[in-house]
């Protein structure tokens, strides 16, 4: 194992670090027909072209398959113990802030709609209290017989009179 700047790998023997930047850790195989880049990806080099690209997830191959053969046990495994060590790889730092500034928000819009959601709640409540008292109030009057006049005398309240 051995560590960079900013990340921490495995390094097989007679390999060597390709670039060791903020953005990606390259391990280079002795011959230059091998490398891992990062965590995502596994490249073979046949000739001088780049003809394989292979995330590790995933196997893409175009090149000759005995010359994959020698590596295909053994180099995923590489590329995977590749791991950041520092905030600065692959911007972190500015990942992290935005995931803050991403929580941050939902959290405000959580707390909006739970706001709302409970105004909006007690709203139908209070319309389905208003709405069982008016009912009530009818049942009342038909069952009592009676029908609410306006009091012309004093304080203008509804007082109840029987029809007859």
């Amino acid at each position: 194992m051995a560590s960079g700047r900013f990340f921490s790998y495995a390094i097989p023997e007679g390999w060597r670090v390709g670039e060791d930047g903020q953005f990606a850790l390259t391990l280079v195989s002795a011959n230059n027909k091998a490398l891992t880049r990062g965590r995502l990806y596994v490249a073979l080099r046949p000739a001088a072209n780049w003809h394989a690209l292979v995330p590790i997830t995933h196997v893409k191959l175009e090149g000759p398959l005995a010359q994959w053969s020698g590596y295909a046990n053994w180099l995923p495994q590489v590329a995977a113990q590749i791991s950041a060590t520092n905030g600065a790889a692959f911007e972190m730092r500015g990942v992290m802030a935005q995931n803050l500034r991403n929580s941050t928000a939902y959290a405000e819009a959580a707390r909006n709609y739970r706001d709302w959601s409970q105004k909006n709640r007690q709203a139908v409540t209070d319309d389905r209290n208003r709405s069982v008292d008016q009912r009530n109030q009818g049942v009342r009057e038909v069952l009592g017989n009676v029908r609410p006049y306006a009091n012309p005398f004093g304080d203008n309240r509804n007082v109840e009179l029987p029809l007859t």
